[in-house]
């Protein structure tokens, strides 16, 4: 589960799955039906958040970037 905007939401399916330097992603459909990119900070433990499509998924932060999760996936 992942939580966004201070409620959460069970991980229905993760769709793709990939490392980058420092980084893992998770392409993952929400139960709303929203698919969103999330993004570990291997080195900071953090995690964020974008939207891509679906019903339920919301802009980017208000500073244009991404969200930031709580606690990441589970």
């Amino acid at each position: 589960a992942v939580s966004l905007h201070g409620r959460r939401y069970a991980v229905a399916d993760i769709l793709d799955r990939w490392h980058g330097e420092g980084y893992r992603y998770f392409k993952v459909r929400l139960d709303d039906g929203a698919v969103w990119l999330l993004r570990h900070d291997e080195w900071d433990e953090r995690w964020d958040a974008r939207p891509l499509a679906g019903p339920g998924a919301s802009p980017p932060g208000p500073d244009g970037g991404g969200n930031t999760l709580q606690g990441g996936i589970r």
